[in-house]
Formats: C-alpha cells, structure tokens, sequence
C-alpha cells in the first residue's frame, strides 16, 4: 500500500487525522521536478498565517496608470532596496500595531 492510499480513503476525505509524518511520507511520492510546486504551496500555507501578508495577497489588483509621483516614489524606493535601506516584517508590524 502506498503512502497515499495509507492517509486517504477512495473518496479522498480523510480517514483520520493527518499527522506530519503523512505529510513527509507523501512529499517522498512527489516526483523530484514536482517539489518545487509542492514547496510553494507549502510556503504559501504558512505565510497566509501571517496577517500582513495575507492581506497583501488579498488585496485588489491596483490597475490605475502610474503618475509622474508614482515613478518618483518607485525609483527611490527601487534605490532603498539597492542601497539596503530596508526594514523587517516585524518591524513594519510593530510600526503599524499589528
């Protein structure tokens, strides 16, 4: 029996609780030129626990045309990027009150 049919009944609802060990035994079924759809999903997963991220992912599409401030304020923050000039997610969290 393999490691998928172990966790999962024909209907594919979960028989019992899915322990991380499962989950190890079936990345070990995942073709190796599959992992790395499997470790983005997986990435994706945690960072929607974090709620700054999870609201930036949700956030509407901005499809207004940029404005001549808005390309001034992109290139400066472009070169703050290139310089280094950069905070962590949680001091922007701290600075919001999040």
């Amino acid at each position: 029996m393999t490691a998928q049919e172990e966790i999962w009944d024909c209907d594919m609802t979960a028989p019992r609780e899915i322990t991380r060990q499962d989950l190890k035994d079936l990345i070990d079924c995942v073709p190796t030129d599959e992992l790395i759809v499997v470790k983005r999903f997986i990435q994706y997963v945690i960072d929607m626990q974090d709620p700054l991220l999870k609201t930036l992912a949700e956030a509407p599409v901005d499809d207004e045309p940029l404005d001549n401030s808005d390309l001034v304020a992109l290139k400066e923050a472009w070169e703050d990027v290139a310089s280094g000039n950069l905070i962590s997610n949680e001091t922007l969290k701290e600075r919001l009150g999040i």
